[in-house]
């Protein structure tokens, strides 16, 4: 931390660190979209910001990788292949957890079993 702190460190990390950190709220947004889904509750007040979130950090995302760190990948003063891997790492695994949380809202629900009086 000293070391990035002494040199210009921090501001090559401040920019995945922030994108990835607003992803990880988009992404709970959307773990507890499909819990609200589960109980049978209302879900715009957590999708819809949700999916806002979504769009805006994977396009930061993408924009840093495919604008600043691919082009610089081998650059001798600051190369970017560690930033660069590190991009499309979570963006694959936000893909993952995409896919995972649409197959789980778009399921069939099977309605509970009322329990009979006796």
């Amino acid at each position: 931390m000293l070391l990035l702190g002494w040199g210009n460190g921090y501001k090559v990390l401040w920019q995945i660190f922030g994108s990835s950190n607003q992803l990880l709220a988009a992404l709970t947004l959307v773990v507890v979209t499909c819990w609200l889904v589960a109980k049978g509750r209302p879900v715009w007040y957590t999708l819809l910001p949700a999916i806002f979130m979504l769009i805006t950090s994977v396009w930061m995302l993408i924009r840093l990788l495919v604008w600043t760190y691919i082009p610089n990948w081998s650059d001798p003063v600051s190369p970017k292949a560690p930033l660069a891997i590190t991009a499309i790492i979570v963006l694959i695994m936000t893909a993952g957890i995409v896919v995972l949380a649409i197959k789980k809202l778009l399921e069939p629900r099977i309605p509970a079993a009322v329990p009979a009086n006796p």
